[in-house]
């Protein structure tokens, strides 16, 4: 339970360093498209973004495809572990209390 409540601690912090950097460079982006010096074709990094993402291959990103990454993200961290529900519950708290 005190490695899955690490462990969320970690997940939680590098999301939010993630969500940091990604909000930088579009804000960059932004910018320097206004300004004129780039031109960015939105609708071509959506679809990258997209084929890349929707693990359901549904043509949306939403919930489902939460859930089958976090399916492999409890896979990966819970193998041979001991007690995979107290490390789930440890992560789970981890990352919403943390």
């Amino acid at each position: 339970t005190v490695l899955g409540y690490c462990s969320g601690l970690v997940m939680k912090r590098v999301s939010q360093s993630i969500g940091i950097i990604l909000g930088t460079t579009f804000i960059g982006l932004q910018i320097a498209a206004s300004m004129g010096y780039i031109t960015v074709k939105w609708d071509k990094v959506s679809d990258g973004v997209q084929a890349k993402v929707d693990v359901t291959n549904d043509g949306t990103i939403d919930g489902e495809d939460l859930k089958e990454y976090w399916k492999k993200v409890k896979q990966v961290l819970t193998k041979n572990v001991p007690s995979a529900g107290g490390f789930s519950c440890g992560l789970l708290f981890g990352v919403r209390y943390g």
